[in-house]
């Protein structure tokens, strides 16, 4: 018998059911390669947003906020040409700003980038003499929120708050250190240049600009000096460094070290607030980023073999100083943001102020004691700076707002002072 072969009808539904299988086969093909597609295109914006925030964050906040008044949008460059990037900055809280980096694809995806910021990067410095009689602070500008371009200073007890005279430049003033009563305080303006103030004639003086050419553009955060005010002690927040400068006129004339001054074996963070002991050899750092103290032995007498201290050198090739490489905090609870530091005349007493409270801090004991808290003050308080008398019984602690508050007695009790 002969076989039957394939009718036509079976063949054309054989060539639809071959055909529909194939579409499906390519689709599915089709759907993985955009899917594949899609998800090579989020890895990258995930790895641009936060390579542009990167980018963003390396610079100081204070040129960040100038530059983000506004959002700001564009293309990435180079072989990302055809990625979109969205940039914004908001207030989120009192002291806080949110930045937020959005970054596109051609398709559609988009990865999101944030980060809480600093608003201020810049101290409010206060100054008194060594019974803390007479004080100098930097106040607030009420027109721009940021530091006055005079000093504000008056006398506990006796006389209300009273702002001094500009200085030449206009600029807004960060830090303030020196002898109040003995003619001569330091003023520093965060932009990097640093006038003296004669209180004798009530005018301010010799204007010193930044000092070196460092990588970033100079940012004064704080200041301190000896009780001469001879030789003094600024804080970098853009280079992370310290700036030392000399104005003995006995040696020399007056100059700032060629060299930045930072650690090189443990990194310093941001440095805020810095205090110093009546010679300016002993200094304490406020490291706001690693949330702890720092240690700067300027002298280049001490002695070498201490594991703990690393020299830095001098243009010349002799020592300037040391820095302990350790990092001082409580040993059993949190130091929040350090925001102002002193030390009474020996050095033995170091008292810290965060967001919270007032911390003292005994290096030969290592001991930390919490000797006060702000929570009885009442709202959103945030020191900006802090100077105590020789024995270290009183502390006075600047506010962002301008405000001062006293720290004194057997029980530490908090206060604003009147008129501030």
């Amino acid at each position: 018998m002969k076989k039957r072969g394939i009718s036509l009808l079976e063949t054309i539904v054989s060539v639809q059911i071959l055909l529909i299988v194939s579409l499906f086969c390519m689709s599915i093909f089709g759907q993985g390669q955009r899917h594949d597609l899609r998800a090579r295109q989020f890895s990258t914006c995930s790895l641009l947003a936060n390579q542009k925030m990167q980018e963003l964050t390396s610079q100081p906040v204070r040129q960040l906020r100038k530059q983000l008044v506004n959002a700001i949008s564009g293309n990435f460059s180079g072989d990302f040409a055809d990625y979109s990037y969205n940039v914004t900055l908001s207030d989120y809280e009192p002291g806080l700003s949110h930045l937020e980096v959005v970054a596109r694809s051609h398709l559609g995806c988009l990865s999101r980038c944030s980060l809480l910021i600093p608003s201020e990067v810049s101290g409010r410095g206060i100054a008194s003499d060594p019974d803390t009689s007479r004080i100098y602070y930097v106040g607030v500008d009420s027109a721009t929120g940021e530091g006055k371009s005079r000093l504000t200073s008056f006398s506990d007890p006796g006389s209300p708050p009273t702002d001094g005279p500009p200085t030449a430049d206009g600029l807004a003033l960060s830090g303030v250190a020196g002898s109040p009563g003995q003619n001569w305080v330091w003023g520093i303006s965060p932009e990097g240049t640093m006038t003296g103030f004669n209180e004798q004639t009530n005018q301010w003086v010799a204007a010193e600009e930044a000092p070196g050419s460092p990588p970033l553009a100079t940012l004064f955060h704080s200041l301190a000096c000896d009780a001469s005010a001879h030789r003094v002690v600024a804080s970098d927040v853009a280079n992370r460094c310290l700036w030392l400068y000399d104005y003995d006129w006995v040696s020399g004339p007056p100059y700032w070290y060629a060299r930045p001054c930072r650690p090189s074996v443990i990194p310093l963070g941001t440095p805020g607030a810095v205090a110093t002991d009546p010679y300016a050899t002993l200094v304490w750092v406020a490291d706001t980023e690693n949330n702890c103290l720092r240690k700067f032995l300027f002298s280049d007498d001490v002695a070498p073999g201490n594991p703990n201290l690393e020299p830095v050198w001098s243009s010349n090739g002799r020592p300037v100083g040391y820095w302990d490489r350790r990092a001082f905090r409580p040993n059993e609870d949190f130091l929040g943001t350090p925001c102002g530091i002193a030390m009474d005349e020996q050095g033995s007493q170091v008292f810290v102020a965060d967001r919270g409270r007032v911390w003292r801090f005994e290096e030969a004991t290592d001991k930390w004691t919490p000797i006060c808290t702000f929570a009885s003050l009442g709202g959103d308080l945030r020191p900006a700076g802090m100077t105590c008398d020789r024995f270290g019984t009183v502390l006075y602690i600047s506010c962002y707002d301008g405000r001062i508050i006293k720290v004194s007695g057997a029980s530490w009790t908090p206060a604003f002072v009147p008129g501030t």
